[in-house]
């Protein structure tokens, strides 16, 4: 009888997911900004300083907030991008005029 067997524990959730997107979807053509975004965010237990950038910037720090931007021009919703507990600290999005309804002449 082995008296060191101990229970098996569940293995933790990955912290990062693999996801494949069509290269021709909005998310395919945004891939420079995402990476940008991923790479550049901070950890939880510094929540308002880059990972990339720690010794001088707050997030989001420059790179990122071109990034986030160039996702919001592409159609995409920046919060998706980001952990929640960082939703506060994004920027406001820009306000862009409806395209539609359209007055005709």
């Amino acid at each position: 009888m082995n008296d060191n067997t101990a229970e098996p524990t569940a293995p933790a959730p990955p912290r990062e997911v693999p996801v494949l997107v069509s290269r021709s979807s909005r998310v395919g053509h945004s891939e420079d900004p995402i990476n940008t975004v991923t790479r550049h965010l901070p950890s939880p237990d510094t929540p308002y300083q880059c990972q990339v950038c720690r010794d001088s910037r707050e997030w989001p720090c420059g790179p990122s907030d071109t990034a986030l931007h160039q996702l919001e021009n592409a159609g995409l919703r920046r919060s998706d991008f980001v952990p929640d507990y960082l939703h506060d600290r994004l920027p406001r999005p820009a306000t862009r005029p409806p395209s539609w309804p359209r007055e005709t002449p």
